[in-house]
């Protein structure tokens, strides 16, 4: 039996032919629309989660399946507001749906629970990839694009050279058309997205089965073939340097045999494996900062008027079990500074446990815009799983409590934040009910607009992508040196859809995970509206055990390692059909 390939049928089909024609109707609209589309830059986050776009993304040149995936997930905030209402607001949806559905797919381990919600995301991605290709694309004329037509011409060229040469005529020299070019549904790889649910439940997730580690190879030999001549010896060449490759890497673990790990290491660095301990900090930072000179050479600076203020109430509730006591004594000077130097470093690791239990580690840089975080939220109104912060700073000091026993000879490390808040738009409505990102934006300058935490409290990094149809402004904070001279971005998009990982803490129900309060999943939507629909998916339900099942790398075998029932523990019904009477299997109809 054959199974579903993943990266061929979504992400290389399915996807990349809805990106395409989402190109053609920028062109359509706006020929401006599609070089604004492409100044919208996005930073990167991590070593290879999201990597940088060095090329215009609507050229789409020498672009692998990875990249396509990054543009997928960065893609919402880039098209909203380049086409005009109503087909802007159905385009954002229609892109979450898609990216809804390629986070479920990819999840490497699942559970009865996220199958179901994989079946309703399945259905939703349908109705409204209908809904874009009956109501959104009858409204632009779409032709091809300037690479499409290159490359047509190209191959008629191709075609006419090799016609000349066999003494055939050739119409090569005839000028070329831009022809229309419609959507269409008509696609086998759309089709095929109804059997992922019951290939998870026979074989496992896609990751075990993909053919993603096999086409990475691909870039090795592509890397090989680019530094030789490009000739008819370019296979002995590319053998060569696999060689040399080789014997290299003997050589280099010779060389680290034989040199002492102390030889090696360098104290001011972070210590490297410690993946239990929740962050790392480098022990020895070379940048020392006088507390004095530091505060009055950014006298001027409005992100600074509170500083030695919240930093002291800071340091107070660490000492101190209760965090009231410390704001009681915020203006007074109960936290002794040891010669009143902070250390400054420029990187932080934060280690975290992800969704399938694996150990992972983000890290975030003073030297780049990788610097946002997200801490659980501690608020009563529970409307919101998170609190968001951009880092401005890493320091540790060493400190102690003012009229202590030992005086201020009892110096205790100390590690924290210096950050800016950011808060939830509360004029936006964001969440997977609602199939929007959520928007937030900069608290403006005051007292809450800054402050400091512990850097064991950070979860983990998070990618935070601006709104670009909104602008920016100055009126979040005055000329400072924690912003850009512009000024800053109206509002930011946080990105739910960065990893699997970062997914499942906004979807909940993440093995040790925090549970986010505010469960707002897809849910199956009236298909009344869609009755004239004339494509279908069918797909075989071939389980009809009730428990919940455990789908892990290593497939179908590890299916009992689970056994507490979830269905119906919303008091409702399941999303999909139950198994005859007679214990027979029933289909399941995937309305796409």
């Amino acid at each position: 039996m054959l199974v579903n390939d993943f990266l061929h049928e979504f992400e290389l089909g399915e996807w990349k032919a809805l990106f395409t024609h989402l190109i053609r109707i920028l062109y359509a609209s706006n020929a401006d629309l599609v070089h604004e589309h492409d100044a919208r830059q996005i930073d990167p986050f991590g070593r290879d989660t999201i990597r940088r776009f060095h090329r215009n993304v609507s050229e789409m040149k020498k672009l692998a399946a990875r990249d396509f995936e990054d543009i997928l997930q960065c893609c919402i905030p880039v098209f909203a507001g380049l086409l005009p209402s109503p087909h802007n607001a159905d385009i954002s949806k229609l892109l979450f749906a898609t990216c809804n559905l390629h986070a479920l797919c990819k999840l490497r381990m699942h559970t009865e629970s996220t199958l179901r919600d994989l079946e309703v995301a399945i259905s939703n991605y349908g109705r409204l990839i209908r809904r874009f290709a009956s109501q959104t694309c009858i409204n632009f004329m779409t032709y091809e694009t300037p690479k499409e037509v290159r490359a047509r011409a190209r191959r008629l060229g191709r075609k006419a050279a090799d016609s000349s040469q066999q003494g055939s005529p050739s119409d090569g020299g005839a000028s070329l058309s831009r022809p229309r070019k419609e959507f269409s549904l008509n696609r086998f790889k759309l089709h095929a997205l109804g059997d992922y649910p019951s290939t998870i439940r026979l074989f496992g997730t896609t990751e075990s089965y993909s053919t993603q580690r096999s086409e990475l190879q691909h870039t090795k030999i592509k890397n090989w073939y680019s530094r030789g001549s490009k000739n008819h010896t370019a296979t002995k060449q590319m053998t060569s340097v696999d060689t040399i490759e080789r014997r290299l890497r003997l050589i280099d673990q010779e060389v680290n045999r034989i040199l002492s790990f102390e030889t090696k290491s360098r104290q001011s660095e972070i210590e490297v494996n410690q993946p239990l301990k929740r962050y790392e900090m480098a022990k020895e930072p070379k940048r020392k900062l006088g507390l004095g000179h530091f505060l009055k050479t950014n006298s001027g600076d409005p992100a600074f008027e509170l500083f030695w203020p919240h930093l002291n109430d800071h340091l107070l509730s660490r000492f101190r079990d209760d965090a009231s006591e410390a704001e009681e004594n915020s203006h007074g000077h109960g936290v002794i500074i040891k010669d009143n130097i902070l250390f400054r470093h420029t990187h932080a690791r934060f280690n975290y446990t992800t969704y399938d239990v694996r150990r992972a580690q983000d890290t975030i840089s003073m030297r780049s815009a990788r610097r946002n975080i997200l801490v659980a939220a501690n608020d009563t109104s529970k409307t919101h799983p998170f609190w968001y912060a951009r880092v401005l700073g890493i320091f540790h000091v060493f400190a102690s409590m003012e009229g202590s026993q030992a005086g201020g000879l009892a110096m205790k490390r100390v590690d924290f934040l210096w950050v800016r808040w950011l808060s939830l738009d509360p004029r936006w409505k964001g969440g997977f009910k609602q199939q929007q990102l959520d928007r937030v934006n900069f608290i403006v300058n005051g007292p809450a607009a800054f402050g400091f935490i512990d850097p064991s409290d950070v979860i983990r990094a998070c990618h935070l992508i601006p709104d670009f149809s909104s602008g920016k402004t100055t009126d979040l904070l005055g000329p400072s040196s924690v912003r850009e001279d512009d000024g800053d971005f109206k509002y930011y998009f946080v990105n739910r859809f960065l990893d699997r990982d970062m997914y499942m803490r906004y979807r909940g129900d993440g093995i040790g995970h925090r549970e986010t309060e505010v469960r707002d999943v897809i849910g199956i939507h009236n298909q009344s509206e869609d009755s004239d629909s004339d494509v279908e998916i069918t797909s075989k339900r071939t389980d009809d055990r009730n428990e919940a099942e455990y789908c892990s790398e290593s497939g179908s075998d590890e299916e009992s390692l689970m056994t507490n029932s979830d269905s119906g523990s919303d008091g409702g019904e399941d999303e999909y059909s139950e198994p005859d009477e007679d214990g027979g299997e029933q289909d399941i109809i995937y309305d796409i």
